[in-house]
């Protein structure tokens, strides 16, 4: 009976990937207002009756992306100290690098320009504010600073990958994720010293 459970569990997750799998092709080919239903079930090769198996419509499939990734991201930076992690930042993007491996078609679909662009903006506000959070709770940097910093990070970051995926994806992405921490962390390093020194003045 429990073999039964998980197989149908397992074809569950199947065909949720493939609905999210073709809805995030088609975003990246047009805009979210534009695709429908049936060009979804197409794409994933299944009818329509079993797309509202599993959704509503349209914008839970988009919700449900986000809350994925969030967890995802969550999950990537859980436990880490970061304080430790600015001497080898690498480490906490190579976790990045192995989430992306993971599921390349989709995250390369998803980061392609042209529909997603509301979607990835949605997403960028979501991680930056999880970033956010993370830094506050572990340093003490005024917030309009640190939020400067978030915004920094995670736009370049995103950006840095949308263009890696856009241009054919010539180099590894572990040589891209190599250069993203570099530029992040050194940046990161340079304020907390600048902000470090700020603070000894004022006492």
């Amino acid at each position: 009976m429990e073999d039964s459970n998980k197989k149908v569990d397992l074809r569950v997750v199947k065909t949720k990937r493939s609905i999210k799998n073709a809805f995030v092709e088609l975003l990246s080919e047009k805009d979210i207002d534009d695709i429908t239903i049936k060009e979804i079930a197409d794409r994933a090769v299944i009818n329509r009756k079993t797309f509202y198996n599993y959704y509503k419509g349209v914008y839970q499939i988009v919700d449900e992306i986000e809350n994925e990734i969030v967890e995802t991201f969550d999950s990537a930076v859980k436990g880490i100290d970061l304080k430790a992690q600015m001497k080898e930042p690498s480490l906490i993007f190579e976790k990045l690098t192995s989430i992306i491996n993971n599921n390349i078609d989709f995250y390369g679909a998803l980061l392609k320009t042209n529909g997603n662009i509301g979607l990835v903006f949605k997403i960028k506000k979501v991680l930056k504010a999880k970033a956010q959070e993370g830094f506050a709770s572990q340093f003490d940097i005024d917030s309009e600073k640190l939020a400067f910093m978030m915004e920094y990070a995670i736009s370049g970051m995103i950006s840095v990958y949308q263009s890696w995926f856009n241009s054919g994806r010539k180099q590894p992405i572990e040589e891209i994720s190599d250069i993203v921490s570099t530029i992040c962390f050194t940046g990161f390093a340079g304020m907390i010293e600048r902000n470090s020194k700020e603070r000894m003045v004022h006492f």
